[in-house]
C-alpha cells in the first residue's frame, strides 16, 4: 500500500515537472499606455466666429517591456473601439525612457525596463473634432502580435494623461 501511494506521488511530481518544463514565458513582462493632446497652435475661424481647423490630435504612446531584446511584431491595435493594424515599433535606446509630465501634477515620468528587458514604442494618433473630444468608450486598449514566433495579446486598462504639447 504504501508503495503505490510513493509510486503514485512520484508519476504526479514527474507529470508537474512536465507541464512546467514546456510552460511558456510571456515575451511582454509590461505595458504602458499614455495620451497626449497636441495643440496645433492658432484655431482658424470663420466669419461668424466658428472653428474651421481639422480639430484637437491625441497622440497616443504603448510602451511595452520585452524579454531580451527580440521586435515585437504588432499586429493589431484596439484602442476605444478603433482598430490600428500594423502600427509603427520604435525600439528605445536610451534607458531610462523619459516619457514625459502627468497632465495632473506634473510628475515626470520615467521608464526603465528590468535586467535583460528591452522597452519598445508604440505610437498612432487620433483626430478628433474640437466640439466632441475623446471620451474613452473602451477602457481597455489590446495589442496584439508576437516576438520571435510567439503569439502574445496584452491588456492594457491604466492609461496616463500626459501635459499637453504644442505643434508636436
Amino acid at each position: 500500500m504504501v508503495f503505490l501511494r510513493l509510486r503514485s506521488g512520484l508519476l504526479l511530481l514527474f507529470f508537474f515537472l512536465f507541464i512546467a518544463a514546456f510552460t511558456q514565458v510571456r515575451p511582454v513582462v509590461k505595458g504602458y499606455v499614455f495620451s497626449q493632446l497636441i495643440n496645433e497652435g492658432v484655431n482658424r475661424v470663420d466669419e461668424n466666429g466658428n472653428s474651421t481647423s481639422a480639430g484637437l490630435k491625441t497622440k497616443i504612446y504603448i510602451y511595452l517591456e520585452v524579454r531580451g531584446s527580440g521586435k515585437p511584431m504588432v499586429s493589431q491595435v484596439r484602442y476605444n473601439s478603433k482598430v490600428f493594424n500594423d502600427p509603427t515599433v520604435y525600439s528605445i535606446t536610451g534607458v531610462p525612457a523619459y516619457v514625459g509630465s502627468t497632465a495632473a501634477g506634473g510628475k515626470k515620468i520615467v521608464l526603465s525596463p528590468a535586467r535583460g528587458n528591452h522597452l519598445w514604442r508604440i505610437e498612432f494618433t487620433i483626430t478628433e473634432n474640437q466640439e466632441k473630444p475623446l471620451v474613452a468608450t473602451h477602457p481597455t486598449i489590446l495589442v496584439k502580435g508576437s516576438i520571435d514566433r510567439r503569439a502574445f495579446t496584452i491588456v492594457l486598462k491604466n492609461e496616463v494623461a500626459l501635459a499637453e504639447a504644442v505643434g508636436m
